[in-house]
């Protein structure tokens, strides 16, 4: 580079240099400052929507295993005490113990529409 074009070089960066039309240079400082915030602030938000995500997880496992609700136990938590119960209703002890009781039908004095009856229980009029 000659000693001409270092001088050419100086004055335009004079030029530069001293022109009021040209922007303030902001302070890096605060641009710092802004941009930590904006860094803490995004953190902040991550984590709690982490935390609250792993919060709903913990409820819909909880909620899924079973046995979790007491409302919705298919089988006691200790066994019964007593001997086991039966899932069909027992009938009535009948008048006749050797024989079983076999559904008939009676007819309404009235003339109205027939009764099933079990023959448990004897009518007045059937003797």
């Amino acid at each position: 580079m000659s000693e001409r074009d270092a001088a050419d070089l100086r004055d335009a960066f004079a030029a530069v240099v001293d022109d009021p039309a040209a922007p303030p240079m902001p302070s890096v400082t605060d641009a710092a400052v802004a941009g930590g915030i904006r860094i803490r602030r995004r953190r902040a938000v991550v984590s709690a929507g982490g935390a609250l995500a792993v919060v709903a997880l913990a409820v819909t496992l909880a909620a899924g295993l079973p046995g979790a609700g007491s409302g919705d136990r298919s089988e006691p938590a200790t066994p019964p005490s007593g001997p086991p119960a039966s899932s069909t209703p027992s009938a009535p002890p009948s008048e006749n113990p050797g024989r079983s009781p076999t559904p008939t039908r009676s007819v309404d004095p009235t003339g109205s529409a027939a009764v099933p009856s079990t023959g448990g229980a004897r009518s007045p009029d059937s003797g």
